[in-house]
């Protein structure tokens, strides 16, 4: 019976007509300041207000099982939701079917911290107010450190940029913030760069479109910062914020390999754009991550392309991950055909 309770998925049906939201399956039950349980999930198809309520969910902090198999609160492809702040956000676990961009109103212990996917379907998203280094104390060379008070735990649906938050309670360094960027978790359990900017103006936290604010720029007390490109999915599952060393901080480069599809038994070609490095280190993955080849090439800056010495054995999905002298990381996806 346990069991069947902690598997129950609750289904809420929130539609706004002349002021009232109609819910379903909860009874006379209602959720704020309660609990979704492990396993389990509340849907919301129309919209939800964070400060007024909707149907059965109240206004105010919704909490979730916290575990590798969380509770969460699912937003169906046209729900919406506003409202979220420090008072009033999901305390664990959200998922989302929108197709385009969605801010996750994410947030922990009375600190609400919302991340943008901008390409978010079927993407599910936690945040905890608790120490990175907790996961990994492992840094890639090019971090001058990351931070100790917070990070998101990640399950992207498909490739896409991110953008994180800070505010106060971040205690971003204010000598360091000209160096800050994205540190995502790589499968080898090392803290490494994901090339950032921060954003000229913050994301708005309180609406569920990711649309960013039209004045207010983002300073050291609160703001936001954005990948350079997109993430893939396979790529990373814990983001945090962190610094790269001052002299280390480059331009993003582009890559393509080609030809694509690939075939077996022959090489492959990087092609670079705006590549500023002295070498670039290729890793090749298989679609479960692991680590067929990895190689750290020579080459000089304004280099266009390079022939990688590894010949596929096998047709499949791969993964190549790309990591310049100065971390930055770029990531494709290279399906051989036999």
């Amino acid at each position: 019976m346990l069991f069947l309770l902690k598997r129950l998925s609750f289904v809420i049906v929130l539609c706004l007509l002349a002021y009232t939201s109609i819910s379903a399956q909860l009874g006379s039950n209602s959720i704020s300041g309660g609990f979704i349980p492990e396993g389990g999930f509340i849907t919301i198809f129309g919209h939800h207000s964070f400060m007024e309520g909707s149907g059965f969910v109240k206004p105010g902090i919704i909490n979730t099982y916290r575990s590798s198999d969380p509770g969460y609160i699912v937003y169906a492809k046209n729900s919406t939701w506003t409202g979220a702040s420090h008072n009033q956000f999901v305390d664990g676990y959200v998922k989302t079917y929108h197709t385009g961009a969605f801010t996750f109103p994410v947030g922990h212990r009375e600190h609400y911290r919302p991340i943008m996917l901008h390409s978010a379907e079927k993407s599910l998203v936690g945040y905890y107010m608790e120490d990175p280094t907790t996961i990994s104390a492992a840094f890639n060379r090019g971090i001058e450190n990351i931070s100790n008070k917070e990070f998101w735990n990640v399950s992207l649906g498909e490739e896409t940029k991110i953008t994180c938050t800070w505010d106060k309670s971040s205690e971003l360094d204010p000598e360091s913030l000209s160096t800050l960027s994205i540190i995502g978790l790589n499968k080898d359990g090392v803290w490494e760069t994901i090339q950032s900017e921060i954003d000229l103006t913050v994301l708005n936290t309180s609406h569920f479109d990711g649309s960013f604010h039209p004045t207010h720029k983002s300073t050291l007390d609160h703001g936001s910062i954005t990948t350079s490109s997109k993430v893939s999915p396979e790529a990373y599952e814990y983001f945090t914020l962190g610094y790269v060393k001052e002299n280390e901080k480059e331009s993003n480069f582009a890559a393509n390999i080609y030809p694509n599809p690939q075939f077996v038994g022959s090489n492959f070609t990087v092609a670079l754009e705006d590549f500023n490095a002295n070498s670039i280190e290729v890793k090749v993955y298989t679609a479960h991550n692991g680590l067929l080849f990895s190689k750290v090439i020579d080459v000089l800056p304004s280099t266009t392309q390079v022939e990688l010495p590894f010949k596929f054995k096998e047709s499949g999905p791969y993964i190549i991950s790309l990591i310049s002298e100065k971390t930055v990381i770029h990531k494709n996806i290279v399906v051989v055909d036999p």
